[in-house]
């Protein structure tokens, strides 16, 4: 209830506020009514009266008034309408600030009948003399584009802020561009001639930092025909491939690649020149911007990786380093791999295969496996690298494992069996069902190696129930494969299975084991051939005779 006494008190108060009142003191309440209204009271009551204070000269005063009208535009357009006419006085105040704000209030009104008020103001306020108001116009724009589609084109806006490009200010130029962007969006963005492209090259020293990063990125929607123009360009974009704010250096690189592309040789002498000024950012420590530099050199793999191989240490992880990065980074190694380093990096790769995060211990045996395929040498030291983890007893290791090495064709190594041995052995520190799926994937695949393999399977099938409908989908496709491979001895538990699935729930792994259920009834061999080549892994046939003790 005290709540509602200060509401009322302050809404009294402001009604008793004139023009003549201390600015201090108008500011005071002011600032208390826009409190009430963000803490969700409902202060239109005082809509009037604001109306009347807009007369004010005070530019504080002013910016407070127009926030609350803007904000109650939409649900009261009548009493906000009786400040129109003051607003569009106030678009040819002698002062420029006062007219800015003009321009930006009434086009930010949102209701449909302020439009035509907007659409006026703004176009006189593109004519301005003063720079500011030029710039809350072109916003102004903005703003009317996105209350009402079209509205620009049809009131001669786009051509108008086409000419702004040419505009002595660079922040009214940089304004126009990024509000042509948006208002041509379905036609592709502003379209650059050569005239506006070399207009904007000109003016790239007096644009803000964030005027040149987007400056930048419209002038890569031009090409230039000529090989003289495209060196001229280079010449004027040089200086900031080494610019002391990255952002710039890397967007410029960006552009640079852009021109070049006609020329390949000039890819690399580009990469070289801003190399030592990108490196910097890695060695600075900034886990958000490392992460952005290496997405960045992660777009231009053909271009950089053979200069950045040889800086592989840089990339290395740091124990400081968050999750999130280490990942990043050990991804990205893979782009560095040549047989120079492969030894080198393999060793640093095994040091975060059993790091307590999951995704960064993933991320690690990933790379592993690519090492063992990609260099054959190294084959012997990753097996070693899988045999020493699947000991270690680490629940989301050995499940990590599983699902890599059910990615890897395991039955061109000679030591198919003995892993396959050891990750029956590590079934007791398999948690998740992602871990499972990937066991059973192997058992199905390798089941006519590994000997053992059916009665692994049997432990499955005992808490079969307890599983969820994806691991009970990958149980249902190993038990097939395996009756193939072992048909007298999985007969009954494939039978097993099949009574499991049946009762599920879940109509989706019913309609499987229905499926399943009927090719095999239909014909032995069209079910052998289906399940046996379904793309989930490689497979050997055992004995084709074994299947006529079906």
């Amino acid at each position: 209830m005290a709540v509602i006494g200060d509401v009322s008190a302050v809404l009294k108060t402001l009604k008793e506020l004139n023009n003549s009142t201390d600015i201090l003191y108008i500011r005071t309440i002011l600032s208390k009514v826009m409190s009430l209204h963000a803490k969700g009271f409902d202060v239109r009551e005082a809509l009037p009266k604001i109306v009347k204070l807009l007369a004010n000269q005070d530019l504080v005063v002013k910016k407070a008034l127009y926030n609350i009208l803007i904000t109650y535009s939409f649900s009261d357009p009548d009493v906000i309408l009786l400040a129109t006419n003051t607003l569009l006085q106030e678009c040819s105040d002698s002062n420029p600030m006062v007219r800015g704000l003009a321009i930006k209030t009434i086009c930010t009104f949102n209701h449909e009948t302020f439009l035509e008020y907007g659409i006026r103001s703004a176009v006189k306020g593109l004519k301005d003399s003063s720079a500011y108001v030029r710039r809350t116009a072109v916003l102004g724009c903005g703003q009317l584009n996105f209350r009402s589609k079209g509205v620009c084109h049809e009131h001669g806006i786009v051509d108008q802020l086409y000419r702004c490009i040419r505009d002595h200010d660079p922040v009214v130029m940089v304004n126009s561009i990024v509000v042509l962007e948006e208002i041509l969006a379905k036609e592709g963005g502003i379209v650059l001639n050569k005239n506006i492209a070399h207009f904007i090259l000109g003016k790239i020293e007096t644009l803000t930092p964030w005027g040149v990063l987007y400056c930048f990125q419209i002038l890569q929607k031009y090409q230039p025909k000529a090989e003289n123009e495209i060196f001229d360009i280079l010449n004027i974009l040089d200086p900031y491939l080494t610019h002391n704010n990255h952002s710039i250096a890397v967007h410029c690189f960006e552009l640079f690649l852009h021109f070049v592309k006609e020329f390949p040789s000039l890819k690399t002498e580009v990469i070289k020149r801003c190399f030592d000024n990108i490196v910097n950012v890695i060695k600075s420590g900034n886990a958000e911007v490392v992460f952005c530099v290496i997405e960045f050199f992660e777009k231009y793999t053909n271009e950089s990786g053979q200069i950045l191989s040889v800086h592989y240490k840089m990339f290395k992880c740091k124990q400081k380093d968050p999750a999130y990065l280490k990942v990043k980074k050990i991804d990205f190694m893979r782009n560095l791999l040549n047989e120079g380093n492969v030894s080198d990096i393999l060793d640093e790769i095994q040091l975060h295969s059993t790091d307590s995060n999951e995704a960064v211990s993933l991320s690690a045996l990933q790379i592993i496996a690519v090492i063992q395929q990609t260099y054959p040498d190294t084959s012997e030291k990753c097996c070693a690298i899988f045999t020493q983890l699947l000991k270690s007893n680490i629940s989301h290791v050995i499940t990590n494992c599983l699902r890599v090495m059910q990615k890897i064709d395991l039955s061109k190594s000679d030591n198919c069996a003995e892993f396959l041995s050891m990750l029956c052995h590590s079934l007791q520190f398999i948690k998740d069902d992602s871990g499972r799926c990937a066991m059973l994937t192997l058992l199905g695949n390798y089941g006519n190696i590994y000997e053992d393999a059916p009665y692994v399977l049997e432990d499955f099938i005992e808490d079969a129930e307890n599983f969820s409908t994806e691991v009970k989908v990958h149980l249902l496709h190993c038990c097939m494969k395996m009756f193939f491979h072992y048909p007298g001895i999985c007969q009954h538990m494939l039978g097993r299975v099949f009574e499991i699935c049946f009762s599920d729930n879940d109509e989706c792994l019913q309609n499987i084991a229905v499926y399943y259920y009927s090719l095999l009834q239909t014909n032995i061999e069209d079910a052998k051939h289906v399940i046996m080549n379904c793309k989930n892994g490689h497979s050997s046939d055992k004995d084709p005779s074994q299947d006529n003790k079906l």
